[in-house]
């Protein structure tokens, strides 16, 4: 009897296990296909003249291949750390205030929306991946003002990290 409950506790940790897994995998295909999604709509704006292909489309077009590319590496940790050591970085900082300014001025609305869309996809992404601690999220949140602050705050320093993002390139 001893080792039949033995076995069903490892079996039971076999599945779970398995199942982590592959709802992590269903994720990071979701999560590329719409990064891609997001990229390809930028890239057909700027063949229909919706967008001028300048500094800002060449900044997201290759921010959005960058992240697809480190997505799988992509977690909370990594993004803890770019946040910590990124927040007070002055050259992310001008280069984040130089990408608003440029993103609010006429002609690059759509550039603007879609890098929303980015921010959103990057954000819901990393929350999703670790599910399992929505409850040190919520304790986080709480002491840093609301969860959509870190959220977004998160997202902000992982478009514009060198690690996963192009921008100090295009400032």
């Amino acid at each position: 009897m001893l080792y039949f409950l033995i076995a069903l506790v490892i079996l039971f940790a076999l599945c779970d296990k398995a199942s982590r897994y592959s709802r992590v995998e269903l994720l990071l295909l979701n999560s590329r296909f719409k990064l891609f999604k997001i990229r390809d709509e930028l890239r057909n704006s700027a063949m229909y003249g919706e967008v001028e292909p300048n500094k800002w489309f060449d900044y997201l077009d290759t921010s959005l291949t960058k992240t697809i590319d480190k997505l799988p590496k992509l977690t909370i940790w990594q993004a803890l750390i770019l946040f910590v050591h990124y927040k007070d970085d002055e050259q992310i900082e001008n280069a984040e205030k130089e990408l608003m300014k440029a993103l609010s001025e006429d002609g690059n609305e759509k550039i603007a929306e879609l890098y929303d869309k980015y921010l959103l996809a990057v954000a819901e992404f990393i929350f999703t991946r670790h599910r399992s601690m929505r409850f040190s999220f919520k304790i986080a949140a709480r002491v840093t003002g609301s969860l959509m602050s870190l959220k977004n705050e998160m997202a902000k320093i992982v478009s514009a990290a060198p690690e996963t993002s192009t921008l100090l390139k295009y400032c």
